[in-house]
């Protein structure tokens, strides 16, 4: 069953074992108790997918730029210098939660420009595709404010992509609608730590690819921030 909490959306372990069966699921609109109790999110044991909407998200480049709206990272001769793109995702409907799996949807725009190369990629798969990393953000060098309301400030730039990723995806050359981004393999005990305090954190996708600057090389241009990004995390 999936239904609304809020600014999350919830797929229960019974509607995804019914979903790789083929069966067909739909919600009836009318009020069921019995099925209401049994896929609680709070009280449900088996695992159990939260869709979790930003909140808000923006742009910082290394000039220490900030751009609230927009999400494009990477290199463009229009902006000259490297950006990354932070989405922020409140985590109080799962906190304190066992992660079992998590990753990030963003929607793809028309206006991209992907020149890198994934090395040693396999056979059949494009070699120019754009490589971006999923971090959270280092909540001890800077918090949720200083990322959303600040500007002028490099370091901001500079602390989120000397970060971990906790996953990655590559993107090949050509429109996309959008993809989901790993975001918990490298380092799922940072995530977890991050669930179990809870509340508003931002989440980075960072140009991984390390091309010299002044190639272009960039994802979501023209973006503007909307209701498909998305955190889906699987918690037990």
């Amino acid at each position: 069953m999936r239904v609304s909490l809020g600014s999350s959306v919830v797929t229960t372990t019974a509607m995804l074992l019914a979903a790789a069966s083929g069966a067909c699921i739909a919600d009836s609109g009318a009020d069921d108790p019995e099925v209401d109790q049994q896929t609680d999110p709070v009280s449900a044991q088996a695992a159990t997918v939260f869709h979790l909407a930003s909140t808000t998200c923006g742009t910082w480049n290394a000039a220490g730029k900030h751009t609230v709206g927009s999400y494009q990272i990477g290199y463009s001769t229009e902006l000259p210098t490297k950006q990354a793109a932070y989405f922020v995702f409140d985590l109080t409907s799962v906190r304190g939660r066992v992660v079992t799996a998590n990753n990030i949807t963003i929607p793809g725009t028309t206006d991209f420009r992907i020149t890198g190369e994934w090395p040693n990629h396999p056979a059949g798969a494009p070699a120019i595709q754009f490589k971006a990393g999923m971090t959270p953000q280092n909540v001890a060098a800077n918090s949720v404010s200083q990322i959303t309301t600040g500007n002028n400030n490099a370091s901001i730039y500079n602390n989120a992509v000397r970060e971990q990723d906790l996953g990655y995806g590559w993107v090949p050359d050509g429109v996309h609608r959008g993809k989901a981004f790993d975001a918990f393999h490298f380092n799922p005990a940072r995530l977890q730590a991050l669930v179990n305090t809870g509340g508003l954190v931002a989440f980075w996708a960072i140009d991984r690819a390390d091309i010299n600057a002044g190639t272009e090389n960039y994802l979501w241009g023209s973006s503007s921030c909307n209701a498909g990004i998305t955190m889906n995390i699987t918690v037990n």
